[in-house]
């Protein structure tokens, strides 16, 4: 079973109301350098630049802004200081992927970004802080891409349809997978009253559906994952005895104080044997060490119907 289910994750996406508010900080740190950007302007990631256990911003300007050209974009780098953003620098003519190196340079980790286009010898460049500033544009393109190299940007994706079908539903998932204001939108097909679609807001790129009937009732769930280069979730809807669809509701892990305990994210998500497993990495409690003890913390969910429709309910927790 352990080894079944540490080979069956697939890369996941965190969405939900936290990433809007994500948003909403950056715009406002970002509209402290220019009152002209707008939310649509920049493409968001967010990750731990100094090691304090809190993510810091990172907003890579796109083409509705006047911060890209044909050489890439301007790349904002925005620290965090006790739930408040600040910039540290703007980086120019930056193209996707970026990634966060694990070396650090006066306290800040080093980026390295991709240089492409306006000229440029094409590549990737190692940009370093220098007490103050990181460098005002990336340079020549020497640098390697290294193992333990954490993505922060990925290169563009085209949009993602996918259709699965079990018990005689079928389920079609498309999302346009825009890097900013994306969406997803699932048609389900052979529902006996309502086969409306449902589009909602994600944080993230779609990246791949699985139908599924974990608790064997005869009616399948639809389970879409997705990535953002950082998190990791899912969204899930249940046909309720082939009728229409219900969303499925995952408990919120920071109301778990006891299976919550070291948890920084980067939840991996698959649905193995009848169950919804759920993992991560454990930290320590001390929020100034920014490695993981090297221990895994593995929840196991089973699907039942609630008063307001379906919930995952906690069934197991196991480290190893």
């Amino acid at each position: 079973m352990k080894s079944t289910l540490l080979t069956s994750f697939a890369v996941l996406a965190m969405l939900g109301r936290a990433a809007a508010q994500d948003n909403m900080a950056v715009l406002a740190a970002l509209q402290a350098i220019d009152s002209e950007i707008k939310a649509d302007h920049f493409d968001l990631a967010r990750a731990d630049l100094d090691g304090d256990g809190d993510d810091d911003g990172f907003a890579l300007m796109n083409g509705q802004s006047g911060y890209r050209g044909s050489g890439g974009g301007t790349l904002f780098v925005l620290r965090n200081d006790k739930g408040t953003l600040t910039k540290v620098s703007g980086i120019k003519v930056v193209n996707e992927p970026v990634y966060l190196r694990a070396a650090k340079h006066h306290g800040l980790r080093d980026l390295l970004v991709t240089v492409s286009g306006g000229g440029a010898r094409p590549g990737l460049a190692a940009l370093a802080f220098d007490g103050k500033y990181y460098p005002a544009s990336p340079g020549e393109a020497t640098a390697k891409l290294k193992d333990d190299d954490q993505v922060i940007f990925a290169e563009p994706v085209p949009p993602f349809q996918q259709t699965e079908k079990l018990h005689g539903i079928s389920f079609t998932v498309t999302s346009p997978n825009s890097k900013s204001g994306n969406s997803v939108t699932v048609t389900p097909a052979g529902l006996e009253k309502d086969n409306a679609p449902i589009t909602t807001e994600v944080n993230g790129l779609i990246t791949r559906i699985e139908a599924a009937d974990i608790n064997a009732d005869g009616s399948p769930e639809i389970y879409v994952y997705g990535f953002d280069g950082t998190g990791q979730a899912l969204l899930a809807w249940s046909a309720n005895k082939k009728k229409s669809l219900s969303r499925i509701t995952l408990p919120d892990l920071k109301d778990d104080a006891k299976h919550s305990r070291g948890w920084r994210g980067k939840d991996e998500f698959a649905v193995v044997e009848g169950i919804l497993a759920r993992r991560f990495p454990i930290y320590p409690d001390d929020k100034t060490e920014s490695k993981p003890t090297g221990k895994t913390r593995q929840l196991q969910y089973k699907l039942h119907a609630g008063e307001a429709g379906w919930q995952f309910k906690l069934d197991k927790a196991v480290e190893f």
